[in-house]
């Protein structure tokens, strides 16, 4: 008995392995600077980010803060 069935097409959607992440995990802060997003903003956002759990979330946060710091402190001078 010879089998009829037809072969399964070869998977030709085959996607290339993306490249290892390499990165700090903390880009979003990296460039931040005084100045340039106000205090409130700044630690509204870094309440956010320590609603979550992952040490990246912690970092930002932690950054957030001391920029808010950096500016208040510029304002008070």
């Amino acid at each position: 008995m010879t089998d009829t069935r037809r072969p399964k097409p070869a998977n030709t959607n085959l996607q290339p392995a993306a490249a290892p992440y390499t990165g700090t995990q903390t880009e979003v802060v990296d460039d931040l600077r005084a100045g340039m997003v106000p205090s409130s903003r700044l630690l509204a956002v870094a309440r956010w980010h320590d609603a979550r759990h992952p040490a990246r979330h912690r970092t930002i946060a932690v950054r957030l803060r001391a920029v808010a710091g950096e500016q208040d402190a510029g304002e008070a001078a």
